[in-house]
């Protein structure tokens, strides 16, 4: 799998006439080629748009209620053979994983399965009121991104998942929810956000640069 050419994660994938980078939603167009079409039009089979909300929507399920998905199925066989007692012992263990696609989306997933002493974190509202209000967040978000910066890519999906989390004072899924490690990259995406937070007063939650 190629790397993302704003990103550089290995998180590509086809669609139609352009690639699409799944962590930080950037899109390239792929050049078109008059020889690589079918003449069987029967045999065409159509392709899903990309939707950044939607890919958000599954990582917000994945986080907040650990569920599993088809892809976790190679690193949950991986992981059934390592030794885990704790949280650090997870991801380390994720890290050595022989597996391109480290999951780490699922890390809930994982711990609610692996670690024997797993508490689920609490949550007293109504998740699908809760779901649907940062889902909102989100659109408003993209749209402002789109109009502002149209050529640069967008929030890495974990950092703004656990953004919007804490705008909502949930601190408790931080565990499950991995850190991007760059502090280059972390402080531009909270310049980013506040930047487009200006024009909406549902977003205007300014945050503390990280050092």
């Amino acid at each position: 799998m190629n790397n993302c050419d704003k990103c550089q994660e290995q998180s590509l994938v086809s669609m139609a006439r352009s690639s699409v980078c799944t962590s930080c939603g950037f899109e390239k167009e792929v050049p078109y080629d008059l020889y690589e079409q079918t003449t069987n039009w029967n045999a065409c089979t159509l392709q899903t748009v990309y939707s950044r909300k939607k890919r958000f929507g599954k990582l917000f399920d994945c986080v907040f209620t650990g569920c599993a998905q088809r892809k976790d199925e190679k690193m949950l066989k991986y992981l059934a053979s390592r030794d885990i007692e704790n949280m650090s012992d997870l991801i380390d263990s994720i890290k050595l994983a022989p597996l391109s696609d480290k999951r780490y989306g699922s890390l809930h997933c994982f711990a609610r399965v692996y670690i024997p002493l797993f508490k689920p974190p609490f949550y007293k509202g109504n998740r699908f009121e809760l779901r649907k209000r940062i889902l909102r967040n989100f659109e408003d978000l993209e749209f402002e991104h789109r109009k502002k910066y149209p050529d640069d890519p967008f929030f890495n999906y974990r950092w703004l998942l656990k953004k919007l989390f804490h705008k909502n004072k949930m601190f408790q899924f931080d565990p499950y929810i991995k850190v991007i490690k760059c502090k280059h990259r972390r402080n531009h995406y909270v310049n980013m956000f506040d930047e487009l937070s200006l024009n909406n007063p549902q977003l205007l939650w300014r945050t503390v640069i990280e050092v």
